[in-house]
């Protein structure tokens, strides 16, 4: 019986990168939240957002979750960032006004229609949306699939870490990227 290995370490060629390329080709809803962004990563997978979201045959729901923690989001992600919050996305930053640490890396993403989900993949682990995290960093994140023939929790797994994250959103820390 073969295990599949549902740790992405980035060796042998084997990227997060190309795991979200390929999950952004068919979600319906995507749910970023990293502790930071930089140019460098969002250069890589913005042209995929943007195609996922003016997609003609599926409406998508774009939710990204960012910080201010230790003041590593550059300035121009988050233009670029407003750029696709002006095409609908929901863009928010955490402020952690150094007090608080904010550290999550997670990539959700889903596909559903009018009686409910139909997939899902959920990425968790080291990556923060940079070129070095998304490609050849030493980063450790781990899949979640659903349906999962293999794994009778994984819609449990997912609805977890979806309210979770829905959680976050609700913090009072948590405000919508503005151009203030």
């Amino acid at each position: 019986m073969t295990v599949q290995n549902y740790l992405i370490t980035g060796r042998q060629e084997k990227h997060l990168l190309h795991e979200i390329r390929d999950a952004l080709k068919t979600a319906t809803k995507i749910e970023i939240g990293v502790s930071f962004i930089r140019n460098s990563g969002l250069n890589l997978i913005v042209d995929d957002i943007e195609a996922a979201m003016s997609s003609s045959t599926r409406k998508v729901k774009l939710t990204v979750l960012t910080s201010d923690y230790m003041n590593i989001t550059e300035p121009q992600a988050l233009k670029r960032l407003m750029l696709l919050k002006e095409r609908g996305a929901d863009i928010r930053v955490f402020e952690s006004r150094q007090a608080t640490s904010f550290h999550l890396k997670s990539y959700i993403f889903v596909t559903d229609s009018e009686q409910g989900i139909i997939s899902a993949s959920a990425f968790i682990g080291s990556s923060n949306i940079s070129k070095t995290a998304l490609t050849d960093g030493i980063e450790w994140n781990y899949r979640i699939d659903y349906p999962n023939n293999k794994d009778s929790e994984a819609e449990a797994r997912i609805d977890s870490i979806r309210e979770e994250y829905n959680y976050l959103l609700t913090l009072p820390q948590v405000k919508s990227l503005n151009y203030n």
